[in-house]
């Protein structure tokens, strides 16, 4: 991002504000220190107990993988409808908050 910015034509400078840009740079560093960490001990967790509960489950009933494997499915389908209106809110988020820095730089 850092480089696209310096290569950047003036036009794009006098198309977005300053406090726009600031606030983007924050705002991705910002969730890369505090959210990325979490997210990514979250997901190894749950998938290893996921994967616990898969080779417990499939050593007792190999029918019950079947039922697993829909559950899986069903869960993909609900990740994906609201995976995209929150991001959708985390852009409103920033797009509100770039008129605050545009006055303070």
């Amino acid at each position: 991002m850092t480089y696209k910015v310096i290569r950047a034509k003036k036009e794009f400078f006098d198309r977005n504000p300053s406090g726009r840009i600031l606030n983007r740079f924050s705002a991705d560093i910002g969730t890369i220190d505090s959210a990325l960490i979490a997210c990514v001990n979250t997901c190894v967790d749950l998938g290893i107990k996921g994967l616990i509960t898969l080779i417990i489950v499939s050593s007792i009933s190999y029918y019950l993988i079947v039922v697993c494997v829909l559950i899986v499915i069903f869960y993909i389908k609900i990740g994906g409808n609201y995976s995209i209106p929150l991001s959708r809110i985390k852009q409103l988020e920033s797009v509100t908050r770039s008129p605050v820095y545009s006055e303070l730089s």
